[in-house]
Parts: C-alpha cells; structure tokens; sequence
C-alpha cells in the first residue's frame, strides 16, 4: 500500500509539472504579444494537463487519512486558482487584442475607401500602383546608384 501511495504521489507530482510547463509556455506567448489564436490553441494544452491534474490528485487523495486529505486539499486549491488566474488573464488578453484587431482593419478599410475615394476604383488604384513600381524599376536600371 505504501509503494501505491508513493506512486500515486509521484504521478500526481509529474501532473503538476506538466501544468506548470504549459502555464509557462503560454505566458512566453502572452509576454511576445502573439495573436490570440495562437495564445487560445496553447491555452487548450493548459486546461488539458489542468484536468489530468485534477484526475491524478483524486487518485492520490484516495490514499490519504482524513488527517492528510486537508493539505492535499489546500494544495489543489492552490493549483486551480493559479489556473483560474492565469485563465483571466489569456481571457483579458485575448479580448483585447480582438478589440486592436478589429479597430485596426476599420483604420485599414477607411484608409483604402480614401484611398478609392482620392484616387478611383480599386482595379486603377492597383493599375496606378502597377505603373509606379514598373517606373521604380527602369529608373533603377538607368541609375543604379
């Protein structure tokens, strides 16, 4: 029973680990400022080793006398408010930079209708643009320098 309970504690404690990893590999993309998608995908593998943690601490629980089952207790506590922390701020986050997505393509589609606007339909606007980068090139060959 002792080794049971040994291996079960182990278990759980490479659990833990794996939840940890995971927190820290999605904060790595949090602190790069990388696009919500990819911070929403790493945040899947998050609740997925969350979960197995939960699993593989009921499994060690179920060894524990009523005097040990309180430590344990707090110790997953622990554990889950870390992970609804950290869910708070990907959530936050990910809201966010859905907001900055979303003013930024406004800022880009009323910048391209003045665009229009200014310079013609989009077929002349991509002709006229066309025509500038064909007048870079020969300039460019005419003068190298």
């Amino acid at each position: 029973m002792e080794k049971e309970v040994e291996k079960a504690k182990n278990v759980r404690r490479a659990a833990k680990s794996a939840f940890t990893r995971a927190i820290n590999t999605t904060q790595l993309l949090l602190d790069a400022k990388r696009p919500p998608s990819e911070i929403r995908d790493e945040f899947e593998k998050v609740k997925v080793v969350h979960a197995d943690l939960i699993k593989k601490h009921e499994a060690y629980t179920m060894f524990l006398s009523d005097e040990e089952y309180p430590e344990a207790e707090n110790w997953m506590e622990e554990c889950s408010f870390k992970f609804v922390d950290f869910s708070i701020r990907v959530n936050d986050y990910c809201q966010s930079n859905a907001i900055n997505v979303q003013e930024k393509d406004e800022e880009h589609s009323a910048a391209s209708g003045e665009i229009i606007k200014d310079h013609g339909s989009q077929d002349k606007v991509q002709k006229t643009s066309e025509i500038d980068q064909i007048t870079q090139q020969n300039m460019h060959q005419r003068n190298p320098y």
